[in-house]
């Protein structure tokens, strides 16, 4: 056969009987709280405040995001690419959750 399965040619099984012991209800929770930490949009209730502090004093051009949307990015980037970036930040805009939304030329500023 070209495909060997986990039993010898008598049936038997080889080797000792995987047992999960796993704790199921404390691993969903856990597969939950990660859901929960790719979408805390909890950056957008300072989104002024925070731009004020950031932009106080400051000579220049001014900061258009505050820090704490970019590192929520941040994130997001590990999963999906600049342009993707873009899409769940216009969809935001979109949505009224955020004022404004990057493009992905704006990666760095």
């Amino acid at each position: 056969m070209y495909m060997q399965s986990t039993f010898k040619k008598n049936g038997k099984r080889w080797g000792k009987k995987f047992k999960d012991d796993r704790d199921w209800s404390k691993y969903n929770e856990e597969l939950v709280i990660r859901g929960e930490f790719y979408l805390d949009l909890s950056f957008r209730d300072e989104w002024f405040s925070e731009l004020g502090k950031m932009n106080d004093s400051k000579r220049g051009g001014q900061f258009l995001f505050p820090e704490s949307f970019v590192k929520w990015l941040t994130v997001w980037k590990q999963l999906v690419d600049y342009r993707g970036l873009e899409g769940i930040s216009r969809r935001l805009n979109q949505l009224g959750l955020i004022p404004r939304h990057p493009d992905h030329t704006m990666k760095g500023k």
